[in-house]
């Protein structure tokens, strides 16, 4: 069962930055509401049809519970962690802002 759906408007101070190998579900993309979802490859040039293809998604997670919640979905669909790493949750806004 996918995580309740994450929003920026939710009271948090920290965002993470999530990046896997292959191409985000878009049966995911509603449960990352208002989260950057952006796809390259390994080696910096873009190509669709590319198995070399890596999914970076940004966005907040109110608590530890919610991380797991989200890894365990991306686990279960079978996706490669490349990394996780937590960010100030105000660099996801200003660059939105901007």
């Amino acid at each position: 069962m996918p995580p309740r759906i994450l929003s920026k408007s939710d009271d948090i101070s920290y965002a993470y930055r999530i990046i896997i190998e292959g191409t985000l579900d878009p049966a995911l993309l509603p449960y990352l509401n208002d989260w950057d979802i952006s796809y390259n490859k390994k080696n910096g040039k873009v190509d669709p049809e590319d198995e070399n293809r890596i999914s970076i998604m940004t966005g907040p997670i109110p608590d530890q519970v919610a991380l797991s919640g989200l890894l365990d979905v991306l686990i279960d669909h079978r996706y490669i962690l490349l990394s996780v790493n937590r960010i100030p949750f105000n660099s996801i806004n200003n660059k939105n802002n901007n």
